[in-house]
């Protein structure tokens, strides 16, 4: 295995051990200049032995994306482990998954994390704990989420409630060593008003002080942080930005079509109770 091919698989491999399941279009976003040089080298690595796959199942709203999904090869677990340098406990996700709803929620998750990660380069610094922890983070059991929590609402009756985000990432500026801290929400348009409206008072309550655990895992001491939330179209962006007004600025809102690598730093997020289009971090080295 020549220095490229490693360079390339242990990549992949990690964002796989991370992300639990790719498709092939996700995977040539990672580094493959077309899509037949992508699926190539697929091919080869299904032979090899790393990689297995199963047929993307239809997904209502998804014209189009039936395709392959690659996961790490179950046969061939501890040696990815050993390749990626992974805590032998750490969960890998080797099966496919039995609920079609629940792949299409995480593919829009990938798309956007790829995305992310494929427009920050090399200018920013990125990290994201995945739902089960790993390295210096608590290592669980396959069925508990290490990103999970417990928030008090702020309003009454005052209770408490589950709170998992679709995710939790630092973005570091590395020319200034600053680090800011953000929430993801992905909204298929499907969810009710009632429990986007508690979603949304989860957020607030987290933000008087229990997001703070996450200034240990980052090594960096957060005075606050943003959600971002990716929904269906304009319509239901109205909607949410109605809804979110009343919460404050920590919630910034798009739409799934303005999500890729080239404009997803761009000014395309909306700050809910404002008109104000904004960037997720700031692009002119003057201002940092």
């Amino acid at each position: 295995m020549n220095v490229q091919t490693s360079e390339r698989l242990v990549k992949i491999m990690r964002v796989l051990a991370e992300y639990k399941f790719l498709t092939t279009s996700q995977i040539k976003e990672l580094g493959f200049e077309n899509s037949k040089t992508c699926q190539r080298w697929l091919r080869n690595k299904v032979r090899q032995g790393y990689l297995s796959w199963f047929s993307s199942p239809p997904i209502i709203g998804q014209a189009g994306r039936l395709e392959r999904v690659y996961y790490p090869n179950p046969k061939r677990a501890l040696e990815i482990r050993a390749l990626l340098q992974l805590p032998q406990e750490q969960p890998l996700i080797m099966r496919p998954p039995s609920n079609p709803v629940k792949i299409g929620h995480l593919f829009k998750i990938n798309d956007f994390i790829i995305a992310l990660i494929c427009g920050l380069g090399q200018k920013y610094s990125f990290e994201c704990i995945p739902e089960y922890g790993r390295g210096r983070h608590k290592i669980l059991k396959a069925n508990e989420k290490y990103i999970s929590d417990r928030v008090a609402l702020p309003v009454s009756p005052y209770r408490e409630v589950s709170f998992i985000p679709d995710a939790v990432f630092a973005i570091k500026n590395p020319a200034s060593g600053r680090k800011a801290l953000f929430f993801l929400e992905i909204d298929n348009g499907t969810e009710s008003v009632i429990s986007l409206k508690n979603k949304l008072l989860a957020y607030t309550g987290y933000a008087r002080g229990r997001f703070q655990r996450y200034s240990k895992e980052f090594d960096f001491s957060f005075n606050g942080f943003r959600t971002l939330i990716v929904t269906s179209g304009q319509t239901r962006l109205r909607h949410l930005l109605l809804l979110c007004k009343e919460f404050g600025t920590m919630f910034w809102l798009t739409t799934f079509d303005r999500i890729n690598p080239s404009t997803i730093l761009t000014p395309i997020w909306t700050v809910a109770g404002t008109e104000e289009y904004r960037a997720i971090v700031k692009t002119d080295e003057k201002k940092e």
